[in-house]
């Protein structure tokens, strides 16, 4: 599925603005309120629904997210 079908979710974050997520590829998507958009490959649907309900997306994002699975700009 490429980037632009990929449906984003407006989330509460002072960084980042919306998320998705592609089951087929298992890509998380991320665009962060600077612009920046970015693919995590190999994240699980259960990572993502885990990111999506968490209390604070933006810890979620750096405890779970940021420096364990590989992101690419795009």
């Amino acid at each position: 599925m490429p980037a632009d079908k990929v449906i984003l979710y407006a989330v509460t974050s002072s960084n980042i603005h919306s998320i998705g997520y592609d089951p087929q590829a298992q890509e998380l998507h991320i665009q962060f309120t600077s612009g920046s958009y970015y693919i995590y490959r190999d994240v699980s649907l259960e990572t993502y629904e885990a990111f999506r309900a968490a209390k604070s997306v933006g810890k979620y994002f750096m405890q779970n997210i940021r420096n364990i699975y590989e992101g690419v700009k795009s």
